[in-house]
C-alpha cells in the first residue's frame, strides 16, 4: 500500500508500475475501491505487510495522510518512507519516522537507482516479517 499526497501522484504511479512489474502487489487509492475511501484505505492498510509512505511538504500538511501513517503504526505495519521532494520531515512526521531509513526519490536522485533501493528495503522488511512469523509459530 502506498500512502501519498495527490501532488506526487505521477511519481507514485511510476513507482507502483515498477513494483507491479517486479512482482509486488501494490494498492493505491485508484481503482479497487469499494464503499467509502476511508474504509478502502483502512482495509488496504490492514491487509498490507508493508506501507510505503511517499512523504513531501504536501503530505505532512494533510490530516488524511497523518491518519494513514498513524493507523499503519497502530496496526504494526512495516513502514518504508520515500522522500518525494527536498522536504526533510519535521513536526509529527519527523517524530514518527525518526530512525527509519528512507528511499530518496527527490529530483536530485536517480529514479532508477532509488527503485533498486526501494526493492531492497521491501525485501529486508519482508524477511524480517517472515522471521517474526517463524518465531511466533514455535
Amino acid at each position: 500500500m502506498i500512502s501519498y499526497s495527490h501532488k506526487q501522484k505521477k511519481e507514485v504511479l511510476k513507482i507502483r508500475e515498477h513494483l507491479d512489474k517486479v512482482g509486488y502487489r501494490v494498492w493505491i487509492d485508484e481503482g479497487g475501491i469499494s464503499g467509502t475511501i476511508a474504509r478502502s484505505i483502512s482495509a488496504a492498510i490492514q491487509e498490507a505487510a508493508i506501507v510505503l509512505i511517499a512523504f513531501s511538504e504536501d503530505y505532512v500538511k494533510s490530516p488524511f495522510c497523518k491518519r494513514e501513517v498513524n493507523f499503519a503504526q497502530e496496526k504494526k505495519r512495516e513502514i518504508v518512507p520515500m522522500k518525494m521532494t527536498e522536504y526533510t520531515p519535521d513536526d509529527w512526521l519527523g517524530f514518527l519516522l525518526s530512525g527509519i531509513l528512507y528511499v530518496d526519490f527527490s529530483p536530485t536522485q536517480s529514479f532508477t537507482d532509488q527503485l533498486k533501493k526501494l526493492e531492497f528495503q521491501i525485501e529486508e522488511r519482508l524477511a524480517r516479517l517472515r522471521k517474526t512469523e517463524a518465531k511466533e509459530s514455535l
